[in-house]
């Protein structure tokens, strides 16, 4: 009776200390983790020139009709995987990839060349879906109402990482440009797209311990806005999860302790 009652006390103490802690932050951006994330894309449809299947040494192409915004014409994207010769142990193997972009008619818009892409010989946690293995997809990703582009560039080194190309349309130009800020966070962590059109990063460094990190576009640069951090700790001897919220952009920080 003594214990379950020190549990009950516990547990009520956990959220009392949680309330105290948590300054106001509006729902819909802290929201439940289990979430809110999805995948915004059109999917390439693809047909593969051979063997769908990742594990062969044929040259491959992936071709998809795409619009970039709903006021444009749909163009058609087509992604060239030629295979290299195994070079390493560690790889099992690399593509040297393009991708062209044209009008229905043919007419030429992009070529993107020099393009490398590698299949590693541990998997990790990264679903290979055979019928679009480089994940090559369309997303808007700067959350400016037109489609971006990405494509995987290689297997991660880590359980979080999935590093890809990613390239922002260029109203401008009207073209695809290279973004290098999404292509280092996906070097460290998986890339989504929060319900709201923010990018989303998730780091685990252990099994209880995480970082979540939202990012924003603001005035075309990429910046971290929510950062919630959530790792094992302990309260009046208790063991708990303390998750630490931050807002880089209003400047404030909460706590908020769960029981573990």
């Amino acid at each position: 009776m003594r214990k379950n009652l020190a549990t009950c006390l516990a547990v009520l103490l956990c959220n009392l200390i949680s309330i105290a802690f948590t300054i106001a932050a509006p729902n819909e951006v802290y929201g439940s983790v289990a979430a809110k994330y999805i995948h915004k894309y059109q999917s390439i449809d693809a047909t593969a020139s051979t063997n769908l299947s990742i594990f062969n040494n044929e040259p491959m192409t992936f071709t998809g009709t795409i619009r970039v915004h709903e006021d444009m014409p749909y163009f058609i994207a087509q992604l060239d995987m030629r295979p290299l010769p195994a070079s390493s142990l560690t790889t099992l193997y690399e593509y040297e990839a393009s991708i062209t972009v044209m009008y229905e008619d043919g007419t030429l818009i992009q070529q993107i060349t020099d393009l490398e892409i590698s299949y590693g010989i541990n998997f990790g946690l990264v679903e290979i879906q055979p019928e679009n293995p480089a994940n090559f997809h369309f997303a808007d990703y700067n959350n400016d109402g037109f489609q971006d582009m990405a494509l995987r560039k290689s297997i991660g080194s880590s359980l979080t990482s999935d590093p890809h190309y990613f390239w922002l349309w260029n109203t401008e130009l009207e073209q695809f440009e290279r973004n290098y800020e999404l292509e280092a966070l996906s070097r460290s962590s998986s890339i989504s797209l929060a319900y709201d059109g923010n990018v989303r990063t998730f780091l685990r460094h252990t099994l209880g311990h995480y970082v979540q990190e939202t990012h924003k576009y603001l005035d075309g640069n990429l910046i971290p806005y929510i950062t919630r951090e959530r790792k094992p700790s302990s309260s009046w001897g208790m063991p708990v999860y303390k998750t630490i919220i931050t807002d880089h952009i209003n400047n404030t920080q909460s706590i908020v302790l769960e029981p573990s």
